[in-house]
């Protein structure tokens, strides 16, 4: 007798069928937008207005790209098959190198990106590719919904369950109660206002953090900003430098 298998979700359909036949186009428009940005039209002012459209190409291939991921990351977890590669980490260090990734995208909106972050917390057994994911996700929605030359905070906080807690502040129009319960499910989208690309985002974040056994939550009042956390298990042993 075969195995009895739910129909898959139309919506899920989609999504195997254009992960994968999207990557190769995409990749030569990237390779093709690199090479003129980087060797056929000069940095100069005399052709700012060439560059300008491409570099508006080369934002948004790069924006297909992160869903593309985003799509091919929620069919691995459906499938049970999220890997993780661990090394010992510093929260510090993982902060920093988040708040780097996304300086350019803040500076468009003249945000100050802030991190508080204690000295003596301890390391971490994780995945950095990954928790770097997690923080491009809540970093990317708090500096596109945070106001022009507003602020974002990232910290970092031992708990008492030997968790270290991270934390994305922004000031951006928070999120109404009855929303809240829902910013992680797969496809969901705040009223009319997008949080993530198609609603998979925060999903998939709360996958990572899952797969670390941590766990990852929202707070918010409407009009007054939104904190985004997660908490990930502490090395038994001293902080890394």
């Amino acid at each position: 007798m075969g195995v009895l298998q739910s129909p898959m979700d139309p919506r899920d359909e989609m999504v195997a069928i254009v992960s994968h036949d999207l990557k190769n186009p995409l990749a030569t428009i990237q390779l093709a937008v690199g090479l003129l940005l980087e060797e056929l039209v000069p940095d100069d002012t005399a052709h700012a207005t060439i560059r300008k459209p491409l570099d508006a190409i080369k934002h948004t291939t790069e924006d297909m790209r992160r869903l593309i991921h985003d799509l091919l990351d929620l069919g691995a977890t459906e499938a049970r098959g999220f890997s993780l590669c661990r090394s010992r980490e510093c929260a510090r260090a993982l902060i920093e190198d988040a708040i780097e990734s996304v300086r350019a995208l803040a500076g468009v909106k003249q945000i100050s990106l802030i991190a508080d972050v204690p000295p003596d917390l301890p390391g971490l057994d994780v995945d950095r590719g990954r928790v770097l994911q997690i923080f491009s996700n809540l970093l990317g929605n708090a500096i596109k919904f945070s106001p022009f030359a507003g602020q974002v905070v990232v910290s970092a906080r031992l708990g008492g369950d030997s968790f270290v807690t991270f934390t994305v502040s922004d000031q951006g129009p928070g999120i109404v109660a009855a929303d809240l319960p829902h910013v992680f499910d797969r496809y969901w989208q705040v009223g009319k206002h997008r949080r993530g690309d198609v609603g998979l985002g925060l999903a998939i974040a709360k996958a990572i953090v899952e797969a670390h056994s941590g766990y990852i939550s929202a707070h918010s009042v409407s009009g007054q900003g939104s904190q985004f956390s997660f908490a990930l298990p502490a090395c038994a042993i001293g902080p890394k430098s």
